[in-house]
């Protein structure tokens, strides 16, 4: 399954936010996992189907502590994605090109809020695109992909989730999605810090033919709601 929504009755539950738990199947056989950071398939959260862009640097937190309050962490529930609307388009270090996060979501830095997440015991992930633009219209990492994965190493991030929106019409999906995993083989070598890669490219491009080669797991299907409209019919109309 690539991504669950759930919701109780109350949408809000009694934490008062929407929650939203992914378990991610990375196929049958061997797949890229060169540090062997998910010999199992990763599960955890992540904000879009809940919440889209409407949340922030609070947000987060608030469900990191809830994984563990509620039990979800101990059962496996270990991985928070921070999912799109991360780096408004443009917004990159005039001299290096690294992203740099919209001040006013993440008032205290990215690598704030990863180090929240890993005093919880959990994994961060972070969410780019392999065009220019991610499907919300943020920044993506098309041509950047070298100073992106450096930068997320820097901060701590455990995952990258590569969304598959505004594809350049001259590149198969199979080499965007190659830049990205050789950048995170570059971005350990040069801080000894791992990273998975999530192919988030709906089973395009017959992905179960080359996604072993180029990723930890990778997405078959497209949605299964808009944001804050997940429904059980919607995840199994995916299956």
């Amino acid at each position: 399954l690539d991504e669950m929504c759930r919701r109780p009755t109350n949408p809000c539950g009694e934490w008062g936010f929407h929650f939203v738990v992914f378990a991610a199947l990375a196929g049958l056989g061997s797949a890229w996992d060169p540090w062997n950071l998910h010999p199992t398939p990763p599960m955890g959260w992540a904000n879009w189907n809940g919440y889209g862009c409407d949340y922030d640097d609070s947000t987060i937190r608030s469900i990191a502590d809830a994984l563990v309050s509620t039990g979800l962490r101990d059962s496996g529930y270990k991985t928070v994605i921070i999912q799109e609307c991360i780096t408004k388009q443009g917004h990159r270090n005039a001299t290096t090109g690294a992203p740099q996060p919209d001040k006013e979501k993440f008032p205290e830095g990215m690598k704030s809020l990863v180090d929240y997440i890993h005093s919880k015991g959990l994994l961060a992930g972070i969410y780019t695109d392999v065009g220019p633009q991610t499907c919300a219209g943020y920044e993506g990492s098309y041509g950047h992909e070298g100073i992106d994965a450096l930068t997320y190493a820097e901060w701590g991030i455990d995952l990258i989730e590569e969304d598959a929106c505004h594809k350049p019409n001259n590149e198969t999906y199979r080499d965007l999605y190659s830049k990205m995993r050789d950048a995170i083989v570059t971005a350990h070598a040069k801080t000894n810090h791992s990273m998975a890669f999530y192919l988030c490219v709906w089973g395009r491009e017959n992905v179960y033919e080359w996604g072993p080669e180029v990723g930890t797991l990778w997405r078959t299907t497209g949605d299964i709601c808009s944001p804050g409209h997940a429904t059980w019919g919607g995840m199994m109309g995916n299956l």
